[in-house]
């Protein structure tokens, strides 16, 4: 069983690299009282999501569903195996209460689609229900390409650079190793599932170097770097990756290593015809990448090629939660978004109107942001488990424009239309955010967290109550930063405004639409306001008004 990238319950005929993600799970158990069968709950890894359900997939009065169920729901908490602690009991269902005497189960029809199916909660009316049965078992162990390699399966971006982690790795010695000390850059081949291991910094291919690191006792390979590989040096540069998913495990193979022999004396005739040993899959069990004791004694280690592993590899794509990676997510909240390069800020400026999104310069000295709902976001998370709230995505809406969401990066227009969610990355150790689907550039998010910013539903606006309207007069001053001593008026004789007179004329705003007010900017609702602390809302708008010379 899977979940597909629309995040669709699906079961999968064989389990690939590309695909491998989507069909492990992660399985916590939950023992109640003693004698209650235990609840678990499965999240799947690709998907990062826990497997739920919602009964709202049946259609009136229908006992099973006829599309694919999108995982996300209320219903979660399985039946499975009655034992866990030493042993867990294979082709078990899976089902779950929906109400005290109910359950719901996953079924597969004729296709092989998942489906849901509910019973009566007696034990012999769900095992008449013909639920679907599973079984737990540890994933096979998957050759990788580079792209797999490069993204540790899709937990980062590819052009990153990846470093391994050596469980013992090299120690006391100036002798690097190439896969945990070096960012490298896998490159695929055209020799099956083998691929060129290049360092990130110069882009240099990694190979077994026709050289020993120490010339006495036994003789350790060495790894070197070239800008390219000759024909004769080829396979010593063509590495098998072979992982196990189940445990994070790696296992790393060079396709050719050479040895010097007792006939043999000289390196490069040793790549003609010296001792070479030749694999072509994992199953060949030789020249593995490993750690061998160089002195023993004082725990000097290096990283070499031998036919025997002697160290724990492993990539990062560990559990549900996720290791090694530069993804994070934002708490659910008001923020202010603004490039770190240029200093603009995300906004739909006034004269866009909510038309769309856009980078915006702001004077500081004449503009506050933390006063222009059109310059904040709200940002809510689209995981809500436990499992992935460090991860999580986010869907980014206009305090001001709610119509205005996830505005996407565009090279060509400085115009950003709306998007899909974002997932933000952040460099260790760094303030900084990234966002690949908004900007080529760094970002600085800062939360709001002053209550009568967040709480203020007429924040950026003037709302005039009806004896303001009536009592009070105003006076437009010309806000110019090279003169200050013009403002709005009216010639006597012209039907036009001009900002040309120094002295000032004063004016009543008339009310219009019978003083009713207008709803705008982005409602919370009660699932919203559950995430957010303080109430946020723009409720109405001021009272739209004219402007009529006293």
């Amino acid at each position: 069983m899977a979940v597909n990238e629309k995040g669709e319950l699906v079961t999968v005929d064989n389990v690939t690299a590309d695909n491998v993600a989507s069909t492990l799970w992660c399985t916590t158990v939950t023992v109640e009282n003693q004698g209650k069968a235990p609840i678990y709950d499965f999240v799947n890894k690709g998907a990062e999501a826990l497997l739920s359900v919602t009964m709202d997939d049946f259609a009136k009065n229908a006992m099973q569903t006829t599309k694919n169920s999108l995982v996300g729901g209320e219903i979660a908490g399985w039946a499975f195996s009655g034992t866990y602690a030493n042993a867990l009991e294979a082709e078990r269902p899976l089902y779950s209460y929906f109400q005290e005497d109910s359950v719901v189960g996953l079924v597969l029809d004729a296709k092989n689609n998942v489906r849901l199916k509910k019973a009566e909660g007696t034990d012999k009316k769900i095992e008449a229900a013909g639920f679907a049965t599973f079984t737990l078992v540890e994933a096979d162990g998957i050759a990788l390409n580079a792209k797999q390699i490069n993204t540790k399966l899709g937990i980062q971006d590819a052009a990153n650079g990846v470093k391994l982690t050596f469980n013992p790795d090299r120690n006391n010695t100036s002798l690097e190793n190439p896969f945990s000390d070096v960012a490298f850059i896998a490159k695929d081949t055209r020799d099956g599932s083998f691929v060129y291991v290049t360092r990130k910094a110069d882009n240099q291919y990694l190979h077994v170097d026709t050289a020993y690191t120490n010339v006495n006792s036994d003789k350790f390979l060495a790894f070197n770097y070239k800008k390219a590989l000759s024909k004769d040096l080829a396979d010593q540069g063509k590495f098998l990756f072979t992982y196990f998913p189940s445990h994070d495990s790696l296992v790393i193979q060079v396709k050719q290593a050479t040895r010097l022999s007792a006939s043999v004396k000289d390196w490069k005739e040793a790549l003609k015809n010296g001792d070479k040993t030749i694999i072509s899959k994992n199953e060949d069990d030789k020249n593995y990448v490993t750690v061998q004791d160089l002195v023993k004694a004082d725990e000097i280690r290096i990283v070499t090629i031998a036919d025997v592993k002697e160290t724990d590899i492993t990539l990062g794509f560990t559990g549900c939660v996720q290791a090694g990676t530069d993804k994070v997510s934002l708490e659910d909240g008001l923020y202010v978004i603004q490039n770190a390069e240029t200093n603009k800020y995300l906004a739909s400026p006034i004269h866009v109107d909510g038309a769309a999104s856009e980078w915006v310069t702001v004077d500081k000295a004449e503009q506050n942001v933390m006063h222009m709902p059109a310059y904040q976001w709200v940002v809510l998370k689209t995981k809500t488990s436990e499992y992935f709230l460090s991860t999580s995505p986010v869907n980014v809406t206009n305090r001001e424009y709610p119509s205005l969401k996830n505005p996407p990066y565009n090279t060509t227009d400085k115009v950003l239309k709306n998007g899909a969610s974002w997932q933000l990355t952040q460099a260790e150790g760094s303030k900084l955010y990234y966002c690949k689907a908004l900007s080529s550039d760094s970002l600085v998010i800062t939360k709001i967290t002053d209550k009568n910013i967040l709480g203020d539903k007429y924040l950026g606006y003037k709302y005039l109550t009806d004896d303001e309207l009536m009592i009070t007069n105003y006076a437009f001053n010309y806000f110019n930063p090279y003169t200050m001593d013009k403002y709005i008026a009216q010639v006597e004789g012209d039907t036009t405004l001009n900002a040309l007179q120094e002295e000032a004329t004063f004016f009543e705003l008339v009310k219009q639409n019978d003083n009713k007010t207008v709803a705008y900017g982005y409602t919370v609702d009660a699932t919203v306001q559950a995430r957010i602390e303080v109430w946020l809302s723009l409720k109405e708008l001021l009272i739209r008004s004219k402007l009529v010379r006293t």
